[in-house]
Parts: structure tokens; C-alpha cells; sequence
């Protein structure tokens, strides 16, 4: 995660999250073994964030995380004091499908796009092998002038045919 987001929001930054979110849980809530971590699609949420940020100032990353998290926790005390989850039969029955068809097509979408850079990746290491390979010299005997004057085997200055 730190890579993909400059370095603002990392493995430290999500354990601390976590941590956080988790306690203030528990004291709140009044169900201390609750269970609260991060999730891939919290990390594609803050991806996405990021990459929106950084077409403006990625200075800015942290202050948009923190007002995306108090609107986040405002629409959420809405939903709850008015127990909007009931009306969600009336809008449609397949809330739940819609949302695994959501985190199946970005997951799919993240499998494509990380195996298109794995192979270019991988293509871009086999090309610069044959590069390499065929700017090295093919045997050490072309490349010294003494080893193409003198023989090769002990044997072959023996031989009457050297002489």
C-alpha cells in the first residue's frame, strides 16, 4: 500500500487505523470482541483516493482522507438513526448481488491489470537476456589475438600437420 500511495498510507498507517477504529468500537458499541481490520477494498478505496489526488496536489492526501472519513461517519449515524437499511427492499432486492458484482468486477479488473504489467514485466526481462546475450561474444577465441594464433589443444602442436 505504500508504494501504490507515495508513501502516505502504509501497512504502520492501516495497523494504527485498525487499532483505532477498533477501540473506539468496543467502548462505544458496547461488543469489545469485535473483529475490525482493513479490507481489499478499503485499500482500492484509498488507491483511488490517491490516484484522484495526485492529479492536483498529493499534499493534500492526508486532509482529503480525514474529511472523506468524517463525511463517511456522518452518512453512516444518518443511515443508522433513521434506520434507513429497512428501505433498502423497496429500492431493490439485490443490494447484496449488486455489491458482490461490484467487488468481483474490481477485483477482476486488479487481476488483469497487475498479470498485463507481470508479463510486460516479465517480456521486458527476457528481451534484455536476448540483448545481452547477443551483444556478448560468442567464444573467447575470436576475441584474443593470441588465442586465434596459437593452438588450441596441447595435442595439436604435436601434429604434423602444424609444421
Amino acid at each position: 500500500m505504500s508504494r501504490r500511495t507515495g508513501g502516505y498510507f502504509g501497512i504502520n498507517e492501516a495497523l494504527f487505523s485498525s487499532a483505532l477504529a477498533a477501540l473506539v468500537f468496543s467502548l462505544l458499541s458496547a461488543q469489545p470482541l469485535t473483529v475490525v481490520g482493513i479490507t481489499g477494498l478499503i485499500s482500492l478505496f484509498n488507491y483511488t483516493i490517491y490516484d484522484i489526488v495526485k492529479l492536483h496536489d498529493v499534499s493534500i492526501y492526508p486532509q482529503v482522507i480525514a474529511w472523506t472519513g468524517i463525511w463517511a461517519a456522518i452518512t453512516h449515524w444518518i443511515i443508522s438513526f433513521g434506520n434507513l437499511c429497512d428501505y433498502a427492499r423497496y429500492v431493490t432486492d439485490f443490494s447484496a448481488n449488486t455489491f458482490a458484482m461490484y467487488v468481483g468486477i474490481i477485483y477482476c479488473g486488479m487481476f488483469w491489470r497487475v498479470s498485463v504489467l507481470d508479463f510486460r514485466y516479465l517480456a521486458d526481462i527476457l528481451q534484455q537476456k536476448k540483448a545481452s546475450k547477443n551483444s556478448s561474444p560468442s567464444s573467447p577465441k575470436a576475441t584474443s589475438p593470441k588465442a586465434s594464433s596459437a593452438p588450441s589443444s596441447p595435442s595439436a602442436s604435436c601434429s604434423p600437420s602444424t609444421a
